[in-house]
């Protein structure tokens, strides 16, 4: 969402930065485990129990930072272009308290929100003239359905995509990102 500010202030767009898969490679190490304990990607109550009983402490250690997520989102930060927060789906409060230690650790401004298993991204913030950076495409649908812009951290035909959070860097144009449906 854009909002006006006085003359001579800039204005900004909110931007919304999913977690895992866009700034932590935690679902590809999460599924490795998984697998590891038989646990089939298509049974979803125990893919469910398993996010609720996994150590996300120890997850998130596990996995790699994705693209140097963080030195970018600092960056965007300080340009103060956006309203940068990161909007996570969560299945426990153990799992909060993981992701919030580790990006306080990265950043101490940035936005957390946590958006309960099995509810829209779109039902808990505004997602009209907003940006969602999220790897997932179910996400992206419903957001941009709400009228926000859907931006695919992937290769995917239906989106724009990105690879890296520089394109929203001030030595980047991200607003391209609305027109394109790639962006490397």
């Amino acid at each position: 969402m854009r909002k006006k500010y006085a003359k001579g202030e800039m204005e900004m767009t909110d931007l919304y930065i999913d977690f895992d898969g866009v700034i932590k490679d935690t679902i590809k190490v999460s599924y490795k485990m998984m697998e590891e304990q038989g646990i089939s990607l298509s049974d979803r109550p125990r893919v469910i129990k398993f996010y609720q009983d996994i150590n996300w402490r120890e997850l998130i250690e596990a996995s790699d930072e994705l693209k140097k997520a963080f030195h970018y989102i600092n960056q965007i930060c300080e340009e103060k272009r956006y309203r940068v927060s990161i909007l996570t789906t969560v299945n426990s409060q153990q799992e909060m308290i993981a992701k919030v230690n580790y990006i306080r650790s990265k950043n101490k401004e940035v936005g957390i929100i946590f958006v309960p298993s099995g509810i829209d991204k779109s039902q808990i913030v505004k997602a009209q003239d907003a940006i969602l950076v999220d790897d997932y495409s179910g996400n992206l649908l419903k957001w941009t359905e709400a009228g926000g812009i859907g931006i695919k951290f992937a290769e995917e035909d239906n989106f724009a995509t990105i690879n890296t959070l520089k394109v929203f860097t001030e030595n980047e144009n991200s607003m391209v990102l609305c027109r394109k449906k790639k962006y490397t």
